[in-house]
């Protein structure tokens, strides 16, 4: 989660995020658009809730923060949380502390918005995508190379390649079972 995020760069009529290099803090300075994951809708609806209550409850402006930091202020003598401020986090570090915190306080596992996008390409792989839906899902997630995401979120233990080579070598010798075929229907000639 990019904690220096503005207003402005949420678009909810089309659903997109442009993560702009030259105001915010993305890798190498990096600029993409983000269409929101076709996930269920209840996401979008939290999310679009939170922008129109900072727009129209708080008067937030396009240049003010999506996850703006709590602002102190004295009250009876004492320090409150009792605002927020209209200015982004330095870092995502107390954003990812304030997710994580949310998830313990309701007894999950103290998740970070990083466990969102490893959920993500978990999602993209398990969906039976075509190679070019997911380069634009990997793009999606602000990768350039639809390798990244993949040594990065979807590892594979020896033991599961070991299954899943078996599996394919046993559809691959007996065609009945969703095979490929012999060497002679895919037109292979070993010499």
């Amino acid at each position: 989660m990019n904690g220096s995020l503005r207003l402005k760069h949420i678009n909810l009529v089309d659903q997109t995020v442009f993560q702009d290099g030259r105001e915010v803090n993305t890798k190498n300075s990096k600029s993409f658009m983000t269409v929101f994951f076709p996930v269920d809708a209840i996401y979008f609806v939290c999310f679009s809730t939170w922008v129109r209550f900072l727009r129209e409850e708080k008067l937030f402006g396009p240049e003010d923060a999506l996850f703006p930091r709590p602002q102190r202020q004295m009250v009876a003598g004492k320090f409150a949380f009792t605002t927020l401020s209209r200015e982004p986090y330095a870092n995502s570090q107390k954003i990812n502390q304030v997710v994580r915190s949310a998830f313990q306080d309701v007894g999950l596992h103290p998740y970070t918005p990083h466990s969102f996008r490893k959920t993500l390409a978990k999602l993209m792989n398990d969906m039976n995508l075509t190679l070019e839906q997911q380069k634009a899902w990997s793009q999606n997630l602000g990768h350039d190379s639809i390798l990244t995401t993949v040594s990065s979120y979807l590892p594979v233990t020896e033991e599961r390649q070991v299954e899943v080579m078996k599996d394919l070598r046993s559809s691959f010798i007996d065609p009945s079972v969703g095979g490929i075929g012999s060497t002679e229907e895919l037109g292979l000639s070993i010499y």
